[in-house]
């Protein structure tokens, strides 16, 4: 089978990708179970390497092939005005539960001015936390700073887009100065791995698009991929991209993500669709913006069970933490899509939803 055919095959049924809504439902678990202080920290180590990048993968893989030739009008109306008022919106709840539940309404109105200052400014760094604790939301603005990024990128002569992308890559995994606003100084590596998968995306419809791959092939690449990735993550020691770490080399830290994403890539085609997969990975970015709570209501339960007994039951724990905020997903969603998301009526940003007419499924997480 070539492998355009293998990675652009939709179902028949739903019309989308099968594998990527298996590798997203798949990378927001994993997502939530990085979250847990619990989780033993070599394992955290290899989950940071490589689960937002391989999210940022396929957002990026996910893209519209004419991304360049779109308007800037139109452009903002579906990448970055949607983003940006969910952002908006998840920080003013944010804000609201932390007051009513974490401070009981005593709260110094310096501390609550200090708080919106911060979702304006849209960056958390080492050490100054968003005060509101829903810190997950930070990769809404860096998502919109990524893509301002990559369209301005793009627009550039094809020649000069490799040499940007490489430029900005080490600008931010070297920059050591103040945090930039909304994570501008970390959309060098967003860049970098979305501009990856919409360049891949695109050099299936020539040489690399008929290069010939048995499904049989998948399991030994997907095995070696997670393998080598996970040597590489723990030599490479601690990765997050919300507080600029890129572990002792930013080279190995690009290897061990793109390994992963390959890994994930390759073991999720061998997936069947299921209705959790659809699930999950319509629902993912919701589920991105609220699970924080329940990872940090369980905190103090975990803490009376013993540690080889939850480093076992996390995973299966974060799972049901994603099902039930998709669920709660589910419930939201129209208003959502309708006050608050917004998008200009047309042609989907990527695939179509399994189970609604939301586009919220279409970009990451």
């Amino acid at each position: 089978m070539q492998l355009k055919t293998l990675l652009l095959s939709a179902d028949s049924a739903t019309k989308r990708i099968v594998w990527v809504d298996n590798a997203k439902a798949l990378l927001i678990v994993l997502v939530v179970l990085g979250h847990f202080a619990a989780l033993w920290y070599r394992v955290k180590t290899i989950d940071y390497a490589f689960h937002l990048p391989a999210f940022l993968f396929l957002t990026g893989f996910m893209l519209s092939s004419r991304l360049e030739a779109t308007t800037f009008r139109d452009f903002l109306g579906k990448y970055v005005f949607p983003f940006a008022r969910l952002y908006a919106v998840v920080s003013v709840f944010s804000i609201i539960i932390w007051i009513v539940l974490r401070r009981k309404f005593h709260v110094e109105i310096d501390s609550v001015l200090t708080a919106i200052w911060q979702s304006i400014y849209g960056t958390q760094a080492d050490g100054d936390r968003f005060l509101h604790e829903n810190g997950p939301i930070w990769y809404l603005p860096f998502l919109v700073s990524t893509f301002l990024v990559l369209y301005a990128t793009m627009r550039l002569p094809t020649l000069a887009r490799i040499p940007v992308f490489i430029a900005l890559f080490l600008f931010t995994t070297n920059y050591s100065g103040p945090r930039l606003p909304w994570a501008l100084d970390a959309t060098g590596v967003g860049l970098a791995f979305v501009g990856a998968g919409l360049l891949f995306r695109r050099s299936l419809e020539g040489p690399v698009g008929r290069i010939e791959i048995q499904r049989w092939m998948l399991v030994p690449i997907g095995v070696v991929a997670a393998l080598a990735m996970a040597a590489l993550a723990l030599k490479n020691g601690t990765a997050n991209i919300n507080i600029m770490e890129f572990g002792r080399n930013n080279l190995i830290y690009l290897l061990a993500a793109f390994l992963g994403t390959m890994a994930v890539a390759a073991l999720c085609l061998l997936v069947p669709r299921t209705k959790l997969a659809d699930l999950l990975s319509t629902h993912s970015l919701v589920i991105f913006c609220i699970h924080i709570y329940a990872v940090k209501e369980l905190k103090g339960p975990l803490g009376m069970v013993p540690w080889p007994a939850k480093q076992l039951a996390l995973p299966f724990i974060a799972l049901a933490i994603a099902i039930v905020c998709a669920l709660i997903s589910v419930a939201i969603m129209p208003a959502l899509e309708r006050y608050v998301m917004r998008r200009p009526r047309g042609k989907p940003v990527v695939q179509p939803p399994a189970d609604s007419k939301s586009s919220m499924s279409a970009i990451k997480p």
